[in-house]
C-alpha cells in the first residue's frame, strides 16, 4: 500500500501549473504595414488607411448596417495579359443604402475571382494572366461580424483580358 502525502500532490500540481503557465504567449505587432510573402498567404499587419472620401476600416463598423448594395464605377475591368491592377485605386466601389443614396466609397472588402483569363495577386489586386473573360466578386467586409442581417450584400464585376496589341515595326 503507498501512500500519497499531500503536499507532494501539492507540489506535482504545482509543477504542471508552472510548466502550463510557461508558455510564450503570443504577441501583438504594431509595425508599419508590411507584407510577408509565402507560397500560399500573403499576411498584412495594420489596416491601410481608407482613400479620401472613403469609408476607413474605423467607420465600417457604423456604416455596415446600413449597406443593402455595391455598385462599381467603371462597371468592367479590361487587362491586357500581364497587368497588375489595384482594385481599390481602378475602380470606385460605392456603398448604397436602401433607398439608393451613397454612403460613400467602400476601401476595404472581401474579393473572389471566378476566371481563368486572370488572378488576384496579392491583396487587393489582379492580373491578366492569359485572354478571356471572368468576374470579380466584390462582399462587404465582416459584414455579419458588424451587424449587417442576411448575406453581405455582393458586386459582381466583368473582367475581360486580351492580348496586348502589337507594337508596329519602325521605320528604317
Amino acid at each position: 500500500m503507498r501512500i500519497v502525502f499531500p503536499h507532494r500532490l501539492a507540489l506535482c500540481l504545482g509543477a504542471i501549473a508552472v510548466h502550463a503557465c510557461a508558455r510564450p504567449q503570443p504577441t501583438v505587432r504594431t509595425e508599419p504595414r508590411t507584407e510577408t510573402r509565402t507560397e500560399t498567404h500573403t499576411e498584412i499587419v495594420a489596416v491601410p488607411a481608407a482613400a479620401p472620401g472613403g469609408i476607413s476600416f474605423a467607420q465600417l463598423r457604423a456604416v455596415v448596417p446600413r449597406i443593402r448594395a455595391l455598385r462599381a464605377e467603371p462597371p468592367r475591368i479590361d487587362l491586357v495579359v500581364g497587368q497588375r491592377i489595384d482594385v481599390a485605386s481602378a475602380l470606385r466601389i460605392v456603398a448604397l443604402d436602401s433607398a439608393g443614396r451613397e454612403l460613400g466609397r467602400l476601401t476595404h472588402f472581401d474579393q473572389f475571382l471566378d476566371s481563368p483569363a486572370a488572378a488576384l495577386d496579392g491583396p487587393g489586386a489582379v492580373r491578366g494572366l492569359q485572354p478571356g473573360e471572368g468576374l470579380l466578386i466584390l462582399e462587404v467586409s465582416l459584414f455579419v461580424q458588424f451587424g449587417g442581417q442576411g448575406p453581405p450584400p455582393r458586386l459582381e464585376i466583368p473582367v475581360v483580358v486580351r492580348m496586348p496589341s502589337p507594337t508596329p515595326p519602325r521605320p528604317s
